[in-house]
């Protein structure tokens, strides 16, 4: 079965509807069945494409809810076990054609409350469950059964409304009893769309990509900034020379290496090695696994299921065996799963080498020497390829780690790549900076960092990207091209008053200090305690740096950008910056708003603001913060007053918002500025905050302008 928008039988068009065959499961035109045309058929056919006779056809999938025939007789007590408590060949096979086909659908289920026909559906799910518990002959069936009925039961209907979901799914589920499975399905393949996501053009890149980042999908919008930054699914006829995608897909999924039942002995050795995974991998990999790709289905043959979480546990144990078989002096051996690693002599290495192709498929592993490598020096590479003749063994010299001419190579490769990135987050940052500021500071250059932990001499390279950053991105970012010492400044960390937007020269310590810390792993029974003194002293000494990189700043800048900088360095200051911008929480901002909070932070003035304020007076910051046209200053107080508050009411007792105080009986207080009349209040009362639960708090909620000219001098 699949989604067909064609006649099964002349190949065209159904735009005007057509019916069902429930033997082959085709759609025909009205005439290609050989039946009257009407809205409605009770006249037996014969099938074109089967050949079967068919009896009452039931509406096709693509009618109007109006045109079915919903005539059913009510359904008695004991219809469901009357029904389902047999399954005969005839109705596997239906069962299975229709699991086959709604697996490709998006489950856009109706929730179930817990009312009558939430006990209803829970209890048709628990009698097909009773075959599956006893572990009589329809348990397959009946388990196929369970997987199915929500797909046909649950589908929300187009036209939902609150009122009438427990009748639709009631009127389901009395066809479920009944075993109406033709027309149930008829009806969910019409409201399900194909689980199918659409190729992302490289026209949409900047609307996904701030999709991406409003949804917290980070390495998602990272992938976009890529030369692989289309994304979603390619169709299988799609042409990626020299093969077509579904080509592709074939040999990462190909059939058993040998006719050597291989799955079978890792199951056993997993069941004698440990018992309590046995049961739910033997479930899962006795049969091959289906993998759904645009409604069409692949068989995973060999290997196990991308994301199953059993995975690495079962390929831990089951190549437990081989590996003690191999185990060689003179060689270390590391695995992960199936792939292993093994270091040594270049002879020790090759007789392991022999040794695992020899026994290997004894224990079910097959070694595909065309995906091995063997890294060696640069002066062994020769004895290497004498060694490994005829083994189709690539021999490499490290690539990155071999000699300085393939490291230049690789740095200048990384250098072109990244550029190009950065170049395309600055064009992505001109419509949505904030969305550019985490890809970089989250993203980007955690990679680069990698890369400059790893690859000598990587942050003199980097130096070719400071143009770009300096011209192109941060200026897209904050709104205006950031001088010599603002550039310094955007290096520190977030919590020095900085942006975090690090320099090539902040990395230039990376790569000895990542050797310092791995060098100690060379002795394992002392690693763990020399390893965390080399932290420590690397932290040490990164803090010295800091400390002296920041004063170095600091006597850069003019005083108001000095002070500016020291209130951008106060405890949760930065919050904003650091906070992924979920679009659920109202994290997101427009461009305006963000660089003007850039702005804000760095004492610039802002940019396309009116000459002269609303209330008749000069324009300006400060003057917009304080000005009180309008009532923006007491909203501003009463959004953070409420705020506080709602907390408080999770965690305290009796929260409340500007409760009144008691009034005065002749007391005194020293400072003029309290408040003594009879209607005082504060703006939040909570019990129970500090001491016991009968301990009252008030709290004061104040807010100001930390960059008024008052504030430097206080």
């Amino acid at each position: 079965m699949s989604n067909q928008t064609h006649c099964s039988s002349c190949k065209a068009s159904l735009r005007g509807g057509g019916v069902w065959c429930g033997s082959c499961c085709s759609y025909l035109h009205v005439k290609c069945s050989g039946l009257p045309s009407g809205r409605h058929w009770t006249e037996n056919f014969i099938c074109p494409i089967c050949k079967e006779n068919q009896a009452g056809p039931a509406p096709p999938p693509n009618a109007p809810m109006e045109d079915r025939t919903d005539d059913v007789t009510p359904a008695t007590d004991n219809s469901l076990s009357a029904f389902w408590d047999t399954f005969t060949p005839k109705k596997h096979t239906l069962l299975h054609q229709i699991y086959s086909e709604v697996v490709h659908c998006l489950p856009n289920f109706y929730m179930l409350g817990k009312n009558k026909t939430g006990h209803k559906f829970a209890e048709a799910l628990d009698h097909l469950l009773n075959p599956v518990a006893e572990s009589t002959k329809n348990c397959k069936s009946a388990l196929l059964a369970f997987f199915t009925m929500p797909h046909l039961v649950l589908p929300i209907s187009k036209d939902s409304r609150n009122g009438s979901n427990n009748k639709t799914i009631n009127r389901r589920l009395l066809k479920w009893n009944q075993g109406q499975l033709i027309e149930l399905f008829a009806e969910a393949k019409a409201l399900q769309c194909p689980k199918c996501k659409p190729y992302i053009k490289k026209t949409d890149e900047i609307k996904h990509f701030n999709c991406f980042m409003s949804k917290g999908k980070l390495s998602n919008a990272i992938r976009l900034l890529s030369d692989k930054s289309s994304g979603g699914v390619l169709p299988l006829n799609q042409k990626i020379p020299p093969k077509i995608v579904l080509e592709i897909l074939k040999e990462k999924h190909p059939e058993p290496l040998a006719a050597d039942p291989h799955w079978s002995l890792a199951l056993h050795n997993i069941s004698q090695m440990c018992p309590s995974l046995s049961t739910a991998l033997t479930n899962s990999y006795t049969q091959p696994s289906s993998l759904f790709v645009n409604n069409q289905t692949l068989y995973s043959k060999e290997g196990t299921t991308q994301g199953d979480p059993l995975a690495m546990a079962m390929y831990g144990i089951a190549i437990l065996p081989l590996v003690e078989a191999i185990e060689k002096s003179g060689v270390t051996q590391k695995w992960y799963a199936d792939d292993g690693s093994v270091s040594g002599d270049l002879n020790s290495i090759k007789d392991l080498f022999d040794e695992l192709q020899d026994i290997g498929p004894a224990f079910g592993y097959f070694v595909n020497p065309p995906k091995c490598q063997l890294i060696v020096k640069d002066r062994h590479k020769a004895k290497a390829e004498t060694v490994f003749t005829g083994t189709n063994v690539e021999i490499v010299s490290g690539s990155h780690i071999g000699d300085e001419s393939t490291c230049t190579e690789y740095r200048n490769q990384c250098v072109k790549t990244y550029t190009a990135q950065l170049q395309k987050l600055s064009r992505f940052a001109k419509t949505s900076p904030q969305n550019a500021y985490p890809c970089l500071t989250k993203g980007v250059q955690s990679k680069m960092t990698f890369l400059s932990r790893t690859t000598p001499n990587m942050a003199q390279a980097f130096q070719n990207i400071r143009e770009t950053v300096q011209n192109d991105l941060l200026p897209s970012i904050t709104g205006f091209i950031p001088k010599k010492e603002e550039r310094e400044l955007f290096s520190l960390p977030l919590r020095q008053g900085g942006l975090n937007i690090i320099l090539p020269d902040d990395r230039n310590g990376d790569y000895e200090w990542s050797i310092a810390v791995s060098n100690p792993l060379k002795k394992p029974e002392t690693a763990e305690n020399v390893q965390q003194q080399v932290i420590a002293s690397i932290n040490s000494e990164k803090k010295i740096l800091l400390d002296h990189k920041k004063a170095t700043v600091q006597n850069a800048l003019d005083e108001e950008l000095k002070y500016a900088t020291q209130l951008a360095s106060e405890k949760g200051s930065s919050n904003w910056l650091n906070a992924i911008p979920l679009k659920k929480y109202n994290f997101d901002l427009t461009k305006r708003e963000f660089r003007d909070g850039i702005s804000l932070r760095y004492a610039r003035p802002l940019t396309n603001t009116p000459s002269l304020c609303p209330c008749g007076k000069n324009f300006s910051t400060t003057h917009a913060l304080h000005c009180p046209e309008g009532g923006y200053t007491q909203i501003r107080h009463n959004e953070i007053r409420d705020t506080f508050a709602n907390i408080m009411k999770e965690v305290c007792f009796d929260a409340e918002v500007e409760p009144h105080l008691q009034k005065l009986d002749g007391e005194t207080f020293s400072s003029n500025s309290t408040t003594t009349e009879d209607e005082a209040r504060l703006d939040i009362k909570a019990n129970g905050l500090w001491e016991s639960r009968f301990s009252r708090t008030f709290f004061d909620v104040k807010v100001f302008n930390p960059l008024a000219k008052s504030c430097p001098a206080s």
